[in-house]
């Protein structure tokens, strides 16, 4: 259903988020469409998606708790999800 994933992308979410990758994939048709990046995979829609479902507010919580991407992120990758979860306020 979407074909612009690579197949370790398609894992990814079916791994971490069985059957609710939907919700996070949407009607999406490419990876623009999944909003910005910010490293290793993780696109501003499974951030929105963890704030809105999983109450995560901070980068630590998404990258430690949610997603253990925090293995992987750079320091500056890290600021960048920060900086980027400070200026938008919480969706309702």
């Amino acid at each position: 259903q979407y074909p612009f994933l690579s197949k370790k992308e398609a894992n990814y979410f079916i791994r971490q988020y069985e059957t609710k990758e939907k919700n996070i994939l949407g009607k999406a048709t490419s990876h623009q469409d999944l909003g910005k990046t910010f490293g290793q995979g993780l696109y501003q829609a499974e951030v929105e998606y963890l704030i809105q479902t999983e109450w995560a507010l901070t980068a630590e919580d998404i990258l430690w708790r949610r997603t253990k991407l925090g293995l992987y992120f750079t320091k500056q990758q890290q600021e960048t999800l920060e900086k980027w979860l400070n200026s938008h306020p919480p969706l309702s």
